[in-house]
């Protein structure tokens, strides 16, 4: 069985993967036609189409045995087994809840339902998004059984180390804000209960499927349950119509009433986590375009 996969090199997708993984990227892309033809075999897939804007993944659409599903390929193969083993243990624990898996992995890959319609939750209005986000956070966090492979997630305090070593470009560029991020996530860490966190849990990752919100794309990272929100409040932010600092006061407010975690909390993992959005960022492109994360950023700093 055989499908024909190609990827531009000049394509957005194909830039995302070399900018973050260098040379490693550029053999991926190279041999990730081959790979698909040999997954595609494996799992005797067919009809193999691209989703369209890919980020730093390959994700297709595919047939198998009349059944619609869904391809996913990574160059980074300890985080695709990390969102393999993060789905698997939210669909054990939760009901509708989660994506559901079709596969174990294969190092690099793993099949997934196809979700119908497939709408992400930031074709929705505002308020009616940051109930199911706030829902959905607080689902997870109800699950406290221990995981097998829980070796597998790194913690939120390796990421924040990162502000450690942030490039020439953040530093000029967000000043203070490095060093106030680094010291408000070693504050937070010192008294927190981990969890197992999404990670990067926003508007786009939440998918309608038939009458229910499912999460995809986890990063998988054991932190402080109030991270949760941080991605969401820099996301779909044409949906703040009276402002960005007003709409994300709101949406703070709202976080905290649906899911049950102080709103303090929640304001201060926000302010560190999209200071560190902007590190990594500017890390990988110097001319990053963080105006819209920094008013986020600006929104919350005084809190």
């Amino acid at each position: 069985m055989t499908s024909t996969v190609t990827v531009r090199s000049d394509s957005q997708f194909a830039r995302n993967v070399v900018s973050y993984a260098g040379a490693l990227g550029e053999r991926w892309l190279r041999d990730l036609p081959r790979r698909i033809e040999e997954l595609a075999n494996h799992w005797q897939l067919t009809d193999i189409t691209p989703f369209e804007n890919l980020s730093f993944n390959f994700v297709g659409h595919a047939m198998r045995a009349g059944e619609s599903v869904v391809l996913k390929v990574s160059w980074d193969n300890a985080a695709i087994q990390r969102e393999h083993s993060w789905l698997c243990h939210y669909a054990k624990y939760t009901k509708n809840m989660v994506v559901p898996v079709l596969s174990t992995t294969e190092q690099d890959a793993y099949l997934m339902t196809k979700l119908i319609p497939g709408t992400a939750l930031n074709r929705h209005d505002e308020e009616r998004a940051t109930e199911v986000l706030g829902r959905c956070i607080r689902a997870l966090n109800e699950v406290v059984a221990p995981m097998s492979d829980e070796d597998l997630f790194p913690s939120t305090a390796v990421w924040f180390s990162q502000l450690q070593v942030a490039g020439d470009a953040s530093k000029q560029a967000l000043g203070e804000h490095i060093d106030r991020a680094y010291a408000i996530s070693r504050e937070l860490l010192q008294s927190t209960d981990m969890r197992l966190l999404h990670g990067d849990l926003h508007h786009a990752n939440v998918i309608r499927h038939g009458d229910h919100w499912l999460i995809t794309d986890p990063h998988g990272v054991m932190g402080d349950p109030a991270h949760e929100c941080a991605a969401m409040l820099r996301n779909a932010l044409h949906g703040l119509h009276d402002g960005i600092a007003n709409g994300v006061q709101r949406r703070v407010s709202q976080l905290a009433a649906t899911t049950g975690l102080e709103a303090e909390k929640i304001s201060a993992w926000g302010y560190a986590q999209n200071v560190l959005s902007c590190v990594w960022s500017l890390d990988a492109d110097p001319n990053a375009d963080i105006a819209p994360v920094m008013a986020v950023v600006d929104a919350l700093y005084s809190n």
